[in-house]
């Protein structure tokens, strides 16, 4: 999981005079430092708050949030359970939802029109069959190995 090198002697020096109550600019200006926060703290194995449960109270409601860098979608489906998924669309990487909040029947890609569940599943694509037998997804492909990246829901 951790493929970053660990910080090298290259690294300033923290100062202890000050008994680690302060910290360093030098750590907000290193890219090495935010990878490595990005990794560790939201894409690691520790829980991130994403939003209240109260602001999911209808089936269809969400909340557009980031978890570090990553654009995240949470909503509540029909079954009155909390889903999480990433907020971009496998095909293009286009945001599925545009607004901050809100409450919708599903997420429809505004590239190419890719629509996903509240469950964050890919359950429409527009013209897979292609036009006039022209075009189209091929015969194999499955759209249930497709679809945003998961993320795991505690609440």
């Amino acid at each position: 999981m951790n493929n970053l090198a660990p910080l090298g002697a290259d690294m300033p020096v923290w100062a202890k005079e000050d008994e680690g109550f302060h910290v360093p600019y030098w750590v907000f200006q290193r890219e090495d430092v935010l990878e490595m926060e990005n990794e560790r703290l939201f894409q690691g194995e520790t829980w991130n708050y994403m939003c209240l449960e109260a602001e999911l109270q209808s089936p269809g409601d969400f909340v557009a949030v980031h978890v570090g860098e990553t654009p995240v979608i949470v909503t509540r489906d029909h079954d009155g359970e909390i889903y999480a998924f990433e907020n971009r669309c496998s095909h293009r990487g286009s945001l599925l939802a545009l607004e901050d909040r809100g409450n919708v029947k599903d997420f429809t890609c505004v590239y190419h029109a890719w629509t996903h569940s509240l469950q964050g599943d890919l359950v429409g694509i527009a013209f897979k069959d292609g036009i006039g037998g022209k075009g189209g997804m091929e015969k194999d492909f499955c759209m249930n190995s497709v679809g945003p990246r998961k993320l795991r829901v505690a609440n």
